[in-house]
């Protein structure tokens, strides 16, 4: 974090974010930063070839910037007056469901036969405006009788950009798709000395699981259920990384696992699990959610399992990362629009903010909508000997700024 004075008022303090170092090129691309020095071929300029990286933050820093996009400790009464479902459910399994409410209402159970691993996962099934307003007049949300509520992409949304005055309301209620998530698991419960606990992360429909051996204690990374490997900076490759961990046996665990920045981790009633090979992955291309009838892809982006082993959880929070917008101002010298949001060549009719929403609730159009290949490509700073580049976290209005 860094304090300076605003050029354009000597007596205003900025806090933002220091993000690019001097002789740095940044690249700002699907809400991460990627930079590129000296010792990457920088010295060659923008011509120079060099390698961009994505710009990882420590795993402590992830940790207090992650921000709450849903926590089962606070579930408005009035939305379970109205029978508003779960965000957690057995959405993907057949049958009986082999996950269950606990009596207070905020953690879930399961007797997790050992046929097969047992999931409970998560959709964003959002409130909108609307919905507010007929749970207001005493009447069931009508997308909820229509049998329209199946839950959207998780969103760059912030609580203190929120508004209720029509196209502020819109454009707070986030105009960007987040893929880096969290997952948080407190109290659970272990109640068996066998089996194994679940956690996955779906980014781009690639599940990147993490499997612990309750007999054990060991954690096994894997990434589209081993088909794919991550990599390290040398570029060697590691299917599955194990770490030893302190879940062994009965008790109760508080379990934390992320996929940020291209980068898996796992935290254990608090400490960092330390693997025995990169964590580190590189995505392929353009990564865009994916949905189909036998996978939900990122429509279920969060899920914990059980196998062979009975488990309760007290609560579960779902947490992702800072997005940072891919847009800058007008000036004479470099040509560039201002922007709100992050995509540049999108084709639309009518409201641009009602089309990117609708995508977002749609997941049959993911694989035709033109929406993330839209999203900016070329937003890159130069900066020189003694120029700085930092950020806000607040992602609207645009908080970018050099000095």
């Amino acid at each position: 974090m860094i304090v300076f004075k605003f050029p354009g008022n000597a007596k205003q303090n900025y806090i933002k974010r220091l993000i690019g170092l001097p002789n740095e090129t940044l690249w700002i691309r699907h809400g991460d930063i990627y930079a590129r020095g000296e010792q990457d071929g920088e010295a060659g300029g923008e011509a120079g070839g060099g390698r961009f990286h994505i710009v990882r933050k420590p795993p402590h820093k992830l940790s207090a910037m992650l921000q709450v996009v849903d926590d089962t400790r606070y579930r408005p009464a009035e939305l379970t007056q109205v029978g508003w479902p779960s965000r957690w459910q057995d959405w993907s399994a057949s049958g009986a469901p082999t996950w269950r409410h606990r009596s207070d209402g905020q953690g879930f159970e399961t007797d997790a036969p050992a046929d097969g691993p047992a999931w409970l996962r998560y959709r964003h099934l959002v409130p909108r405006i609307e919905d507010w307003e007929d749970v207001a007049d005493g009447r069931v949300p009508r997308r909820l009788a229509d049998g329209q509520l199946q839950g959207q992409l998780i969103t760059d949304y912030y609580a203190y950009n929120d508004s209720v005055e029509g196209y502020r309301y819109a454009k707070a209620i986030g105009m960007h798709w987040v893929g880096d998530l969290a997952v948080y698991a407190e109290g659970l419960d272990v109640q068996g000395d066998q089996g194994a606990v679940l956690l996955d992360l779906v980014e781009g429909g690639v599940h990147y699981t993490c499997r612990i051996d309750v007999g054990t204690g060991e954690a096994v990374l894997s990434i589209a259920d081993g088909q794919r490997s991550f990599r390290g900076q040398d570029g060697a490759e590691f299917p599955h990384p194990r770490a030893a961990t302190q879940l062994r046996g009965p008790g109760k665990y508080d379990l934390r696992f992320s996929n940020c920045d291209d980068q898996l981790l796992l935290w254990v009633n608090g400490r960092q699990a330390e693997f025995d090979g990169p964590t580190t992955y590189e995505p392929d291309g353009n990564v865009k959610p994916q949905w189909s009838p036998q996978d939900a892809g990122d429509l279920e982006p969060a899920g914990l399992g059980a196998e062979g082993v009975a488990v309760q959880v007290n609560s579960l929070q779902v947490l992702r990362d800072v997005y940072y917008v891919a847009s800058s101002y007008l000036t004479e010298e470099n040509g560039r629009i201002p922007a709100e949001d992050d995509y540049e060549d999108l084709l639309y009719n009518g409201s641009r903010v009602d089309y990117v929403t609708g995508v977002f609730s749609d997941p049959k159009s993911w694989a035709t909508t033109g929406l993330f290949d839209a999203r900016r490509e070329n937003v890159r700073f130069r900066l020189g000997p003694d120029e700085f580049f930092p950020l806000g976290d607040n992602s609207r209005p645009l908080s970018a700024a050099t000095c």
